[in-house]
C-alpha cells in the first residue's frame, strides 16, 4: 500500500523544490527557509519535533502551512505571494499528474485516471496558478523542464517503497485500480490551506481586474 505519510513528505518536499523558480522574484533568504525546512530529509525531524503530540502525518501538515504562513505574513508584495503559492502547487500537482503517471507508464502500467481524479478535484487551483503564471511570462512546461529530473527520482523511490517486496509495478497497478482511493487524501486546499488561500486571492483580483477593463470602455462613452 502507498504510504501516504512518507508521500504528502514527498509532495511537500516536491513544493519547496519548486520554490527556486522564483527565487529571484520574491525575498531570497525567505524562501530558502521554506526550501531547507520543508526538503523530505528535514520536514518529518522537524515536524515531529515541533509537535510532538500530534500524529506525524498531521504534524507535518501542521509545520510546512506555519513556514508558508510566515513567510506570507513578511512578503508584502502580493504578486510574490501569488507566484510562491502558484509554485509550491505546481511542485504538489506535477509530483502526482506527471511524474507518478510518467513512471508507471514506463512500467506499462496507466494510471491516467488517477490524473484524471487529482485534476477533477484541483480544478480551481489550476485555473489561478495558470493566471499567475500567464502573468509572468511563464508556464508549466517551463516549470516541468527544471525539475523533472529530481521529480522522476523521488517518485521512484516513493514507489519502490510503497511496492515493498512486490515492486514499484505493483503499486502502480493497485493505484490503476482505485484511483479514487489515492486521489483523494492528496487534496492541496485541505493540506496547503494557507497556500491555497493566495490562489483564491490571486483569482479574485484577476476576475475584479478583468471586469474593471470590460466596464472602462462602457463608462468612457
Amino acid at each position: 500500500m502507498l504510504n501516504l505519510g512518507k508521500s504528502l513528505t514527498l509532495c511537500l518536499a516536491a513544493s519547496a523544490l519548486m520554490l527556486s523558480a522564483c527565487g529571484k522574484e520574491a525575498k531570497p533568504n525567505l524562501l530558502k527557509d521554506i526550501q531547507v525546512e520543508m526538503s523530505s530529509w528535514r520536514l518529518t525531524k522537524n515536524a515531529t519535533d515541533a509537535y510532538p503530540n500530534l500524529p506525524e502525518e498531521k504534524a507535518k501538515k501542521r509545520y510546512a502551512n506555519d513556514m508558508m504562513f510566515n513567510y506570507f505574513r513578511k512578503e508584502e508584495n502580493p504578486e510574490k505571494r501569488h507566484l510562491t503559492a502558484a509554485m509550491a502547487y505546481l511542485g504538489y500537482a506535477q509530483m502526482n499528474t506527471r511524474a507518478r503517471p510518467a513512471y508507471c507508464t514506463k512500467l506499462r502500467v496507466d494510471i491516467s485516471a488517477f490524473k484524471s481524479r487529482f485534476e477533477s478535484q484541483h480544478r480551481a487551483e489550476d485555473k489561478a496558478v495558470d493566471t499567475i503564471l500567464a502573468k509572468q511570462s511563464l508556464t508549466r512546461d517551463m516549470i516541468w523542464e527544471q525539475n523533472e529530473r529530481m521529480m522522476m527520482v523521488n517518485v521512484k523511490n516513493d514507489l519502490l517503497r510503497a511496492g515493498g517486496l512486490h515492486g514499484s509495478h505493483a503499486m502502480c497497478s493497485d493505484i490503476k485500480k482505485k484511483p479514487q482511493k489515492y486521489a483523494q487524501p492528496f487534496n492541496f486546499t485541505k493540506i496547503m490551506p494557507v497556500a491555497a488561500a493566495q490562489l483564491r486571492q490571486a483569482q479574485a483580483q484577476a476576475v475584479t481586474q478583468h471586469a474593471e477593463l470590460t466596464a472602462a470602455p462602457t463608462l468612457r462613452k
